[in-house]
C-alpha cells in the first residue's frame, strides 16, 4: 500500500488554501491509492489521484477532499519526477 505523505506537500497545500479560504481545518490522511508503486503515465497518476481521493471520502466526514501526488515519466530526453 503506498501511503507515504510528504511534509513539503501538505506545507505547500496548507500555504495554497490559507491564500483562498481564511478559516479551513486541513486533515491529512493516508488512504491507499489502488496502485502499486509509482505511477508511471498521465492516466495512472490521475487513476491513483481519484482513488486517494474516493477512499479519503469514505474515511473522514469532510466537506471536500484534495489529493496531492506524483509520478515518474519516461521519454528519449530521460527520467523525469512530477507532483
Amino acid at each position: 500500500m503506498n501511503t507515504v505523505l510528504y511534509t513539503f506537500e501538505i506545507r505547500a497545500l496548507r500555504k495554497a488554501l490559507a491564500l483562498v479560504w481564511k478559516d479551513f481545518e486541513l486533515i491529512p490522511c493516508r488512504v491507499d491509492s489502488v496502485v502499486s508503486g509509482m505511477p508511471k503515465s498521465d492516466h495512472e497518476d490521475i487513476r491513483v489521484a481519484m482513488n486517494r481521493a474516493k477512499n479519503v471520502l469514505k474515511s473522514v466526514y469532510v466537506d471536500s477532499g484534495i489529493c496531492v501526488g506524483g509520478m515518474v515519466n519516461s521519454d528519449e530526453y530521460g527520467m523525469f519526477a512530477k507532483s
